[in-house]
């Protein structure tokens, strides 16, 4: 890749608008990746507006405006990075300019770099398990960390790279892993995996009856919306286990589910193992029937979940 050889994130943060009204930036001096983690609103870039729901992804041009309008009762949640494609190596502000500001050197030493594939604004619609996605929330909690300057300059060509890829898979007929509708529903359940959600509030996000959520589901995945979410949550615990030291009791609160007792039995039931074994687990020994089950599921998820106790075993 010929691209971004002196670009640098200056800025990635993680954004709750909250009851926060409108907010708006004119001739911000970024190419800016945001996207919607969840909740809804409008982002409006240079006078076009993009309805948003979780899963929603924008890469911005230089210096534009931008303005963003939250829903009042389910507001944003983004997560948004700052990249600038030409900046010098003593340059050490930490962020773009969110308005014109020629008095500053670094103001005039900055510069965009073309990019044929992104002239204009970049709008699409993605799992939040994506690629593109991963990446990005580990960028902000890198950045977050105070990352060496090395690695600010390594994060522009890797984030290039995935946004080219999704680009790729548009301009092939890709339009969605799965059809509109249902994507909506994975990407609203996957925001909301520590709160209540039923059948009902899919179909009113994503706009089609009730009726045609459960077909969606039992067509693409063989199961109801609900045993669907109880499997998220359950994959979600298994990330829980392993990379906190919460109490599983209170896994199982943050989760939904209505008992400790009741979450372990359904964990059992779908890994083999215990949530207890899990949390002590290093190479632990899954039975068979599971991991012929993992090796042939096309649930990326489900198979990434097992990854975390059992890597070597699953492309046997």
């Amino acid at each position: 890749m010929e691209y971004w050889n002196r670009a640098k994130v200056v800025m990635a943060n993680w954004y709750d608008f909250g009851c926060s009204s409108s907010l708006s930036y004119s001739h911000v001096q970024s190419r800016y990746l945001v996207w919607c983690r969840s909740g809804k609103g409008t982002i409006e870039v240079n006078g076009v507006p993009y309805d948003c729901i979780p899963g929603s992804c924008l890469f911005l041009p230089w210096n534009h405006d931008i303005i963003y309008r939250p829903h009042p009762r389910k507001p944003l949640f983004i997560g948004s990075i700052h990249v600038i494609p030409v900046i010098p190596e003593d340059d050490l502000f930490h962020n773009a300019f969110h308005a014109i500001r020629p008095q500053y050197e670094e103001y005039n030493r900055r510069r965009d770099e073309l990019l044929p594939e992104f002239t204009d604004t970049f709008f699409c619609q993605l799992p939040l398990e994506s690629a593109l996605f991963r990446l990005s929330s580990y960028v902000i909690d890198r950045y977050q960390r105070a990352c060496p300057e090395w690695l600010l300059r390594l994060f522009p060509r890797e984030l290039l790279y995935e946004l080219l890829e999704v680009r790729r898979e548009l301009a092939n007929g890709r339009k969605q892993y799965y059809p509109a509708a249902l994507q909506n529903i994975l990407n609203l359940i996957d925001a909301s995996l520590e709160s209540s959600i039923d059948a009902v509030e899919m179909s009113s996000f994503a706009k089609i009856s009730i009726p045609t959520v459960y077909r969606e589901f039992r067509r693409h995945f063989n199961t109801t919306p609900g045993e669907f979410v109880t499997r998220r949550r359950l994959q979600r615990a298994v990330a829980l286990l392993r990379e906190t030291k919460l109490p599983i009791a209170e896994i199982s609160s943050r989760l939904q589910f209505s008992s400790p007792f009741y979450f372990s039995r359904r964990f059992k039931q779908y890994f083999g193992i215990t949530p207890s074994e899990c949390r002590r687990s290093e190479n632990l020994t899954l039975p068979e029937d599971l991991l012929q089950r993992v090796r042939t599921s096309e649930d990326l998820t489900f198979r990434h979940s097992i990854c975390h106790f059992v890597p070597d075993r699953i492309s046997e």
